[in-house]
This record gives C-alpha cells, sequence and structure tokens, in this order.
C-alpha cells in the first residue's frame, strides 16, 4: 500500500460512525417536538382569544392539567377585565372549570381591572354580583383605588370644562355623571376611575373659583387621597346633607340642584329627571332592573329597524327592472 492510501485509511478510521437510533426511539422524539408546538399553539390561541382552537387541542392532545388551568385562569381574569362576564363564564364553562371557587378567584383578580378601565356596565355588574357577595364587590372598588393610575386632563378636556362653566352648562355634565352613577346603587361613587376623579378635581377647583365653595384646590391628578376626600366632605357639607367624602348620585344630583336653586334654567330643567335617591337595596335594585329593561328594548327596536331596512333593500332590488 503506497503513503496516500495508508493517509486516506487513517482518516477512515478517524471519523467515528454514527449510531442509527432505533425507529421507537425517533417516533418518541418526534411525538416530543409535536407535543411541545402544541402546547405552544394552545397558549397562544388562549391569549388571542381563540378558546374554541385552543380547546380543540385539549381533546386531540393530551395537555397537563395544570397548563390548561393557568391559561384559562389568566384568560377569564383577561375577559372580566375586559368588561365582558359572559366570554368569561363561557371561557370558563369551555373548560369545565365553571365552578364558585374557580370563577370567585378571577372574577376577584379582573374586577378592579376593569373598574380602572371603565368597562363597568350595569349588565357586568350584574354577571359579577352571581360570584361575588357585595362585600367582596366592595374589597374589589377598594382594590381599584389603591391600583388607580394618574390621569392627567389634556389641555382639551380642560377647556371643554371651562367652556361650561363658562356658558352655564356645567349642569349638563353633572346631571350625565348622575343618570351614570343612578345605575349602578347607593355604593357607587366617582373615585375609582382615574379619569373620573381627575375631571371632579377640576371641576371641584372651578367651584372654589365660582365661589360655590371655600377652601384650597386640589392636585388634578386622578388619585384618591385624604385632600380630595376632605374638600368632597366640604363640599357635601354645602350642597348634601349626608358628608361621607364619596361623591356618589346625591353629590352630582344636589349639585345639579344647587344650580337650578340659583335661576339656572338648564339646571331646572335637569334637575327634575333626577329623581330623589331612596336608599333602600330594594329600591336600587327594582331601579337597575328598570333600566336594563329599557336598554334591552332599545336593543331589540333598534334590531326590528335594521332588519326592516334590510328587507326594503331586498324587496327594491327585487323590484327593479
Amino acid at each position: 500500500m503506497g503513503v496516500i492510501g495508508a493517509e486516506e485509511t487513517k482518516k477512515k478510521k478517524l471519523i467515528p460512525k454514527k449510531k442509527e437510533e432505533k425507529p421507537g426511539v425517533k417516533i418518541k422524539k418526534f411525538v416530543k417536538t409535536v407535543h411541545k408546538k402544541n402546547i405552544q399553539t394552545f397558549k397562544e390561541f388562549m391569549k388571542e382569544g381563540k378558546y374554541s382552537k385552543a380547546y380543540e387541542i385539549t381533546q386531540n392532545w393530551k395537555i397537563s392539567n395544570e397548563i390548561v388551568k393557568k391559561a384559562v385562569e389568566n384568560a377569564v381574569v383577561s375577559e372580566v377585565a375586559k368588561g365582558d362576564i359572559d366570554q368569561a363564564r363561557d371561557v370558563a364553562n369551555m373548560f369545565q372549570m365553571l365552578n364558585p371557587k374557580f370563577m370567585k378567584k378571577t372574577v376577584m383578580a379582573g374586577l378592579p381591572k376593569a373598574i380602572n378601565a371603565a368597562k363597568v356596565t350595569p349588565e357586568f355588574m350584574a354577571g359579577v354580583t352571581d360570584f361575588l357577595s357585595s362585600k367582596e364587590v366592595d374589597i374589589a372598588f377598594e382594590k381599584a383605588i389603591s391600583k388607580a393610575k394618574k390621569y392627567t386632563l389634556s389641555a382639551k378636556e380642560k377647556e371643554k370644562f371651562d367652556n361650561l362653566f363658562k356658558k352655564e352648562m356645567v349642569s349638563d355634565y353633572l346631571f350625565v355623571q348622575a343618570k351614570h352613577l343612578q345605575k349602578y346603587g347607593p355604593k357607587a361613587w366617582i373615585g375609582y376611575n382615574s379619569k373620573d376623579l381627575a375631571e371632579f378635581q377640576y371641576i371641584y377647583n372651578k367651584l372654589i373659583d365660582a365661589k360655590i365653595v371655600s377652601g384650597k384646590k386640589l392636585k388634578v391628578d386622578g388619585i384618591w387621597g385624604d385632600k380630595t376626600s376632605a374638600a368632597i366632605k366640604n363640599l357635601q357639607k354645602k350642597i348634601v346633607a349626608k358628608a361621607d367624602g364619596k361623591p356618589g348620585y346625591d353629590t352630582y344630583r344636589q349639585l345639579v340642584q344647587y344650580y337650578a336653586d340659583q335661576g339656572n334654567k338648564r339646571a331646572g330643567q335637569l334637575i327634575a329627571k333626577l329623581p330623589v335617591a331612596k336608599k333602600t337595596k330594594k329600591h336600587w335594585e327594582d331601579w337597575t332592573k328598570a333600566t336594563l329593561k329599557k336598554e334591552k328594548t332599545k336593543e331589540k327596536e333598534g334590531t326590528k329597524e335594521e332588519t326592516k331596512k334590510k328587507e326594503n333593500v331586498v324587496g327594491g332590488a327585487g323590484t327593479t327592472p
């Protein structure tokens, strides 16, 4: 054998031979890779709100209960935070987790976020009370206050309120806020949502300028604190019988009444539409039910009108020569 041939033989000996995997090992590795991808896809579908697709994966592949439970928990909290209690309920039901303990935990976690994001509606709160007691709802609202972020009113927003005071139309804003609070019962008050509170703080300062109340002006930041609470009590002592530091329905109604008493014609027209709040639980429940009934009736009427329009369009299309 020549020198070149000997060198080639040495090289061949140095290169290790690859061990061939058994067919069973290859299949196991393949299945493991696919399983990892399916878990990742499942998590992505849950984050994206594609719950039906995520559920299909759990039916075809064995995904651990821990992974599924965590994903469903996050999804339900997310839906509650968006103010969609029905979707939250549906997601929990789809994955067989619609039980009191699970729903209480997730709704309690999502409710403060919904409050701070101003996603609370009468329908939403009606759904929430299926899972939380009134005491637990109060706790959630208190958490929302503690987690409220600073809100700075823009120049345009400030200009809007300045114009309202100039044109003596501030009663319109107060009326809208009173109607808004009217839906939620005697415990509801402005303060959970940073934007609403910032607006109240700005209005309070304008009331000082107008010499309706006296005292130090508030920092307009949408953050609840002792100074804001004390200022509201100061205002309530001037216009409302009960001074609790919580600007609720009565506070806004009495502010409209104040302007009406001062001879503001617009406020006089509006105060007639704001009944005196009775502090009984049944009264507020009846009030909320009546409000929801009116809203549902409006929705039905709107749907009927849309259907008629579509029918007219179709009928018109058919008779066109």
